[in-house]
């Protein structure tokens, strides 16, 4: 981590936008407006009519790794960590970490269990977790994911019995709209309003419904990239917003459908262009496994809800968000980040990988990226954010950005120049950043990619400085990958009946060492790690992966006769 103190916190202060620094001193200087007693005090009207026309089948949150066996036992599992609360829960969960706690409270694990029960626990949620001061389950965050899910509820046979609770939470919300954050958060809370409104009739569903609509008419076209990414950049936020808008337009809310349709259009499609050939996203930024549906059943809702073609062209590049892809017709794919961090005032999800990349080779994943996130700062958090995580090179083993805390940033990287070229075969991908602009020597990164889609990615890297500096490229492996071989300038590499190699072609020989692969949370394996440094005032690596033909059979060689294509 880079520096410290007053300096970093002033580096951090500076890109935060004005309402939100406003918002946080009201949150500050006002602790009590976090109190949600006073909607206890409140008394609902009498439950109105439901008046939405879904479109399709709903789509409903997934219960995680929950099952209603588990449940019934009284263990609940979130963030891969499961504990024991018995049956109905203690919903306190006091012990537990505000992330599991704030899982707890979303509710959506009520979808592993039979209907009449789903209803039975949420009342048994609205019974024993009142609105009072430090209840976690009344926070905006919370709130706004687990309204969703009761209105489904509430629209099927439960609405005399929730409604009460559902108004409540509702006119709560509307009060703690998320400003002090903004970003995914604010448009949770928009997303929640704007359902809720659009599921019931009545004047307080039609307040909800201009609170909600009004969030998102304002957030929408700052977060959703015209690419359809989102801009956090964050492939497993990318799953729970296209959800989250596909939800929303299938309340038959005509205008609400009118303002969403075609957002998701392009946010579905830059989701399907994340995902690798087995079917889950690219652990780009904070990124992990298992905590929303499988995104192509969430392409497939979006899909319906919009009356579009399910198969659907998947876009080879997404310039705005800056990432770029390439797929072969053997089930190699590779995805590249050239993007910034994230918005300037929002930087909390994002990582130091700003040029990394993932590879599939034959449906494999055979280079990785670290991914996922814990809530907390621990160890495991800083280094799954740190530039050495990643698949792209370091400087004195420095970060591209100043992470600190859980979800700061202070000083932070720029990718500059980016330049995509796609080819028949292929593409070619360039640039520089300025994230280690501040250290000694003023040293610079550049890299190349070259794609041929029959499998082969050959990779060119630069570090140029004004005196001599130490670059380090690392190369990780997923853990299923096996070394078959190392001799000289190159490695091979086994995963499944899938053999390929790493060969230097300029730079000094590789090295073999030991790193994490974290593709969820909590969850963290060993795997190898091929890595070149060198020291220098121009460090050049220059390094080709490419399958071979069998255990010991000769490496693929790329359209043009050489690594580089040349």
């Amino acid at each position: 981590m880079n520096g410290g103190g007053t300096g970093r916190f002033l580096r951090t202060l500076r890109h935060l936008r004005g309402r939100q620094i406003a918002a946080q001193l009201v949150l500050r200087l006002q602790p009590g407006r976090k109190d949600p007693s006073w909607a206890a005090r409140r008394r609902p009207p009498a439950a109105p009519p439901v008046r939405w026309t879904p479109a399709t089948a709903w789509l409903p949150p997934g219960p995680g790794m929950n099952t209603a066996a588990a449940l019934h036992a009284g263990r609940f599992t979130f963030v891969d960590d499961e504990r024991g609360l018995g049956w109905p829960p203690e919903w306190s969960a006091t012990d537990a970490p505000l992330l599991w706690r704030y899982n707890l409270h979303y509710l959506e694990w009520l979808w592993a269990l039979p209907p009449g029960e789903r209803l039975e626990a949420a009342l048994d949620w609205v019974r024993r977790h009142p609105p009072v001061s430090g209840a976690v389950g009344w926070e905006p965050y919370p709130t706004s994911l687990r309204l969703p899910t009761l209105c489904l509820l509430a629209a099927g046979e439960g609405a005399e019995a929730l409604w009460p609770s559902v108004w409540t939470q509702a006119e709560h919300l509307s009060r703690r709209l998320e400003h002090h954050l903004l970003g995914n958060h604010l448009l949770e809370n928009g997303v929640a309003l704007a359902f809720a409104g659009a599921c019931f009739a009545g004047p307080d569903a039609e307040r909800w419904l201009r609170t909600g609509t009004d969030v998102l008419s304002e957030q929408l076209p700052e977060q959703i990239l015209p690419d359809g990414m989102h801009f956090e950049r964050s492939p497993m936020y990318q799953i729970r917003l296209t959800h989250a808008l596909a939800m929303v337009a299938n309340t038959g809310n005509p205008g609400l459908r009118a303002l969403v349709a075609e957002p998701l259009r392009r946010m579905r499609s830059a989701l399907l262009a994340t995902c690798h050939p087995d079917g889950d996203v690219a652990l780009f930024n904070d990124a992990a496994f298992g905590i929303y549906p499988a995104p192509e059943k969430v392409a497939s809702f979006a899909a319906d809800v919009l009356g579009i073609d399910r198969a659907g062209d998947v876009p080879a590049s997404l310039p705005d968000a800056g990432y770029f892809t390439g797929r072969g017709p053997a089930g190699d794919a590779v995805f590249c980040d050239a993007g910034p961090l994230g918005p300037d005032y929002l930087p909390g999800h994002a990582h130091g990988d700003i040029f990394s990349f993932e590879l599939s080779l034959a449906g494999r994943r055979a280079v990785v990226d670290s991914g996922t996130y814990d809530y907390v700062p621990s160890e495991m958090r800083r280094y799954c954010r740190s530039t050495a995580a990643h698949n792209t090179v370091t400087v004195e083993d420095a970060d591209q950005a100043e992470f600190w805390g859980a979800f700061r940033v202070g000083r932070r990287g720029r990718p500059h120049d980016v330049r995509h070229a796609p080819r028949t075969d292929g593409f070619e991908l360039s640039g520089w950043h300025d994230g280690f602009r501040h250290l000694r020597h003023r040293p610079v990164h550049r890299r190349t990619f070259r794609w041929h889609d029959e499998g082969t990615l050959a990779i060119e890297d630069e570090v140029t400085a004004t005196g001599p500096v130490t670059a380090t490229s690392r190369l990780y492996l997923h853990p299923d990958c096996r070394i078959v071989g190392a001799a000289g300038t190159e490695i091979r590499v086994a995963v499944d009946d899938v053999h390929f190699a790493v060969t230097v072609t300029e730079g000094p020989s590789p090295r073999l060492a030991e790193g994490w692969y974290c593709p969820r949370f909590g969850v963290r394996q060993r795997n190898r790690v091929i890595v070149l440094e060198a020291r220098g005032t121009r460090v050049r690596f220059a390094l080709a992966i490419a399958r071979c033909h069998g255990p010991s059979g000769s490496r693929a060689t790329p359209p043009g006769g050489g690594p580089d294509g040349a």
